[in-house]
């Protein structure tokens, strides 16, 4: 409550001061504050309408709302600020899956493999997407680019798709990179 108070205080100071509003969009939506955040966030996007991180923190929000064709216009946005962070991709596919746009959710993984190709987290994350679109074969192939860049990640696609646990085939390809 006092971080609002005192960036409330910074806004009535100077009203252009982009990162105070942002900040208390952030606070208000990690108090489930939704409605009112995204408010702060849209005041904070018109006083910097280039930066990646604020349509970052407004496709979160968005998405979290349920409003998927916003959040997806917003990743895409911050994808388009050259923003340099493989989660961008990560999330931008997980609200294309949550918006059924299985299609454009591999697209996405790929064209974020393409801009970071050593990343086992999107290796995992394509393989996870391809398997819940019925794409096993592919789906292997990822898994097993991922297990020879980061064989310890695994375990953050077996939490991501906790149902893979109790996939034979899978786990025995996962044994089969154990080192």
């Amino acid at each position: 409550q006092n971080a609002l108070v005192n960036y409330n205080k910074c806004v009535k100071l100077d009203p252009s001061f982009a990162d105070a509003w942002i900040s208390i969009g952030i606070v208000l939506d990690q108090q489930n504050r939704l409605t009112e955040g995204i408010h702060y966030v849209k005041k904070a996007l018109e006083l910097q309408p280039e930066n990646p991180d604020f349509w970052y923190v407004f496709a979160e929000i968005q998405e979290k709302m349920g409003f998927y064709e916003e959040a997806l216009g917003a990743y895409q946005k911050v994808i388009e600020c050259n923003y340099d962070d493989y989660d961008v991709w990560m999330d931008y596919s997980n609200c294309l899956m949550d918006g059924n746009y299985k299609e454009d959710a591999i697209a996405a993984l790929q064209e974020g493999i393409k801009y970071f190709p050593d990343v086992a987290d999107l290796h995992y994350r394509m393989s996870a997407v391809l398997l819940e679109n019925g794409k096993r074969q592919e789906a292997l192939t990822y898994l097993q680019d991922a297990l020879i860049l980061d064989y310890e990640k695994h375990k953050d696609l077996l939490e991501y798709a906790p149902e893979l646990k109790k996939d034979l085939a899978i786990l025995e390809v996962i044994n089969t990179y154990k080192k």
